[in-house]
């Protein structure tokens, strides 16, 4: 995705959640409207936040929607995230505790 530069928060989600910044805001209008899409960054950025959105932006139109990440960590986050918003129920994390990282 293109990063736009600015600081100006949108608060672009049909639900109301939490406001984006301008970067963020933009990947979340480009992954809901494409069929597929991948979201990557340094840590810190916003990435799991930004998922989140976008998971739930989906969401609220029907779309199912797949995570895939190689840190347990980031899917737990992103769980709880969804927890935190009162959509937990709609979330399940598969692992395989032989194969996957921790």
């Amino acid at each position: 995705f293109n990063k736009s530069l600015g600081t100006e928060e949108q608060n672009w989600h049909k639900a109301g959640l939490g406001k984006l910044d301008v970067a963020q805001s933009n990947a979340v209008k480009a992954v809901v409207n494409a069929a597929k899409g991948m979201l990557i960054g340094n840590s810190g950025t916003g990435k799991t936040y930004t998922l989140a959105h976008i998971l739930t932006a989906a969401m609220a139109e029907g779309k199912k929607v797949l995570v895939l990440s190689q840190q347990f960590k980031t899917l737990l986050q992103l769980q709880q995230a969804l927890e935190n918003w009162k959509l937990g129920q709609y979330s399940f994390i598969l692992k395989d505790e032989d194969l996957d990282l921790p």
